[in-house]
């Protein structure tokens, strides 16, 4: 596989703080995995000092969801967002396309493990600009701007739901490509994208990530 260019590797933390951010989940998560984390200190210190062996730490709730590291929800202001943006139009329509593609996958994680379901093909992807008002009853800020949601040349990510042939909701996006219709040149999120996006709705099935909602 071709290795991410740096200006990809710079825009991807971003693009996914800005997820995190517009979700008003973001303090939810970090103050989670911040208590583990200092859990886990605390009792490596006692273990240390009782001279036992060390259990395995409890999975925190990104590991849950096989979520890396590097996209973890952090500070972001609005220079950040400009930088997305010019981080963006800097990189050519095709790897342009590749980081929009994974932000739309793992976004579409996040409205299932808000609303339980995927959207309706009516619906499409214009329901992370409005999203409704979820189960808990709190209005619900957008996921997604329409930038983030646009292919490198300038077309609206194609959207659909299905189900796996194990009967998980799931969902196929592309891109039509350059010539913006369907054809041999589509573009489609990396296998690793689209395996982490599935493990990652298994397990919300399954309700790990009942915790954090």
């Amino acid at each position: 596989m071709k290795p991410e260019s740096q200006a990809r590797k710079r825009v991807i933390p971003l693009v996914f703080a800005a997820w995190f951010i517009a979700a008003g989940c973001a303090p939810t998560v970090a103050t989670l995995d911040e208590d583990e984390e200092k859990a886990a200190e605390s009792k490596s210190s006692q273990v240390a000092e009782s001279g036992n062996e060390p259990e395995r730490p409890a999975q925190s709730a990104r590991e849950k969801l096989n979520i890396p590291a590097g996209l973890a929800p952090g500070e972001f202001d609005e220079t950040q967002n400009q930088e997305i943006e010019a981080t963006l139009a800097g990189m050519d329509s095709l790897e342009r396309t590749q980081v929009i593609l994974r932000f739309v996958s793992i976004d579409l994680v996040l409205y299932f493990a808000i609303y339980n379901h995927y959207p309706t093909a009516a619906e499409g992807l214009d329901v992370l600009l409005q999203p409704p008002v979820p189960p808990s009853g709190k209005a619900q800020k957008p996921l997604a701007r329409e930038l983030l949601l646009t292919d490198g040349w300038g077309n609206r990510v194609d959207y659909k739901p299905l189900t796996t042939d194990e009967g998980t909701p799931f969902y196929a996006v592309r891109s039509f490509g350059v010539d913006g219709i369907e054809s041999g040149d589509d573009l489609f999120p990396e296998p690793d994208v689209e395996q982490t996006c599935l493990e990652a709705t298994r397990r919300i099935l399954a309700g790990e990530l009942d915790d954090i909602r």
